[in-house]
């Protein structure tokens, strides 16, 4: 049974092993995976998002300060100060939440008005016209650019009517994706503002450096493009808006290089770039979660398209809420797809499981019966021992019997043939005295050390007779001469003539004894071999 046990063993490790891996989760193709995926770009952006709770409590406090000041400031009445600092609250509150961004932009353009300022309104009208993009409200929004009149503006106004102008186009773009003519039409007015704005922004400025090296990708100028978008992104915190835009530019570049590690590096820093800056309208992390989803990283990918979607919700980014939405269903269903199939594969492995056990516990139970059989043998062999040990003690003590025995009648012969008494000796001989006691005393031995081996064979012996021919001994009686012959057979002494020289009787008196006792049998044919079979079954 060695083979069977290290069969169980093994087999019992292996289930072991196989629950520890389905607890884990482990998944060769996820292991593959992370070879395209870095793990320290997902950690960070984990923990940015963890954190965005924090992050948002904070910013929420300047804003509201911010708005604050600003009302204590109009109340105190220097309208020119509360102005800028309207349009400060406005235009931070753009990409966090374009409910309040509106409200305050309205809130300038109102003081605008009792400037009587019309650069102060045009620019209050502007950033208002950029949060309703962001909100998606497009209709509202192009109504407002078309009000402003172009003719009139200084060059700080034209500026940022172009931003505002190229915002509204790319939204516009983005919302139609999939429509050729009108992305296309819109994406051709958005570069006509960029490339306003290029020539008009001084050659430091950041957006300017953005629209350049967006220009270069566009144009194939990867190399270029990179270059000075790691040069600004090493002089930008990470917690400004720029740093997760030129992130996000710079993914380009790798993505159009198709370096799939390191174009997910760079958006995985522009996502964590907005939760850091609470941009609440990025691109970054809808389109990782995307390209998660295509890479395989189900869990990921909903989790961060989740995430993207509830954010945009909380600042009423309706355009990039619909733009995420459109793609959650599609994640959802493989998600929910997924979870089905590890529901099945779960439940296979715990079927398999089940049969480990079942297999394991049936083979710990003939172990456990092996184990008891053979505990059981070694107290057979024990027993045996033990017997065979009485058995040589007796047959010992025999032997020396006779030699002491046969030591005294020597000296008995001795002192009569020495004292003249031959005739009295030939008649101690001849009355067979020497023999009666030679007799008893094997008589006594043979039965003690039979029944020391054989305890029960009595019992035995009587089952095979007829119940009132079975033999009865007298107080103090071990075995009957019967007995004794049938002792014999039992231990394989089949021959009358060897029986009859062993117990020191004739020949005819053994044939007598066993025709006699086969008379009594209950099966008379097969007595004598049930006899040699008694207690042979058990010993096997």
């Amino acid at each position: 049974m060695p083979n069977l046990s290290r069969f169980s063993a093994y087999t019992l490790l292996m289930s072991v092993l196989f629950g520890l891996l389905v607890s884990c989760g482990y998944s060769p193709l996820r292991e593959g995976l992370h070879s395209k995926v870095s793990r320290e770009a997902l950690q960070e952006l984990d923990a940015a998002m963890s954190q965005s709770g924090r992050y948002t409590a904070v910013y929420q406090h300047i804003l509201d300060s911010l708005g604050r000041l600003g009302d204590e400031v109009y109340a105190s009445g220097n309208i020119e100060r509360a102005w800028h600092l309207y349009m400060e609250t406005a235009e931070r509150y753009r990409s966090f939440n374009t409910d309040s961004a509106l409200l305050y932009s309205m809130r300038a353009e109102q003081v605008a008005r009792q400037q009587g300022d019309k650069a102060h309104w045009q620019l209050s009208r502007l950033i208002e016209i950029s949060s309703l993009s962001t909100a998606g409200l497009f209709a509202d929004a192009r109504m407002l650019l078309d009000s402003i009149g172009t003719q009139t503006m200084t060059p700080e106004v034209r500026i940022a009517y172009w931003k505002s102008a190229r915002l509204f186009y790319s939204y516009q773009g983005v919302y139609v994706e999939g429509h050729e003519y009108y992305s296309c039409q819109y994406r051709r007015y958005c570069r006509a503002y960029s490339d306003s704005l290029i020539v008009s922004l001084p050659v430091s400025d950041p957006l300017r450096v953005f629209l350049i090296c967006e220009r270069k990708v566009n144009n194939g100028q990867y190399e270029s493009a990179a270059k000075e978008l790691s040069a600004m992104l090493a002089r930008l915190p990470e917690s400004d808006n720029l740093y997760a835009m030129f992130s996000f530019q710079l993914a380009e570049v790798y993505r159009h290089r198709r370096d799939i590690p390191k174009y997910v590096v760079w958006l995985t820093r522009a996502a964590t770039g907005d939760i850091k800056a609470n941009v609440r309208e990025g691109l970054a992390l809808p389109t990782l979660a995307l390209l998660l989803y295509e890479t395989g990283y189900l869990n990921e990918a909903f989790t961060y398209m989740n995430f993207a979607l509830e954010d945009a919700t909380r600042g009423h980014a309706r355009m990039r809420t619909v733009a995420i939405a459109n793609l959650m269903p599609v994640i959802d269903a493989a998600y929910k797809e997924k979870i089905s199939a590890s529901r099945d594969q779960l439940i296979v492995y715990l079927i398999m499981v089940c049969i480990l056990f079942v297999i394991s516990t049936v083979l710990l139970w003939v172990l456990w019966r092996q184990k008891l059989a053979a505990g059981e043998s070694r107290r057979r062999l024990a027993a045996q021992a033990q017997a065979q040990d009485t058995y040589m003690a007796h047959f010992i003590g025999l032997c020396s019997g006779y030699a002491d025995r046969f030591e005294s009648l020597v000296q008995l012969v001795n002192r009569k043939l020495a004292a003249g008494e031959a005739s009295e000796l030939q008649k101690m001989i001849k009355a067979g005295k020497f023999a009666e006691e030679r007799e008893d005393n094997f008589d006594d031995m043979f039965d003690k050390a039979f029944l020391d081996i054989y305890p029960d064979f009595v019992t035995r012996f009587n089952a095979l007779l007829r119940p009132e021919e079975q033999v009865n001994l007298r107080q103090g009686e071990l075995l009957t001469t019967e007995l004794r012959i049938y002792a014999l057979v039992r231990l394989g002494v089949d021959e009358s003539q060897r029986i009859a020289q062993i117990l020191h009787c004739s020949v005819s008196t053994v044939y007598s004894y066993r025709n006699r006792m086969r008379n009594r049998a209950i099966d008379r044919d097969g007595f004598e071999q049930a006899v040699r079979e008694l207690g042979r079954r058990e010993d096997d």
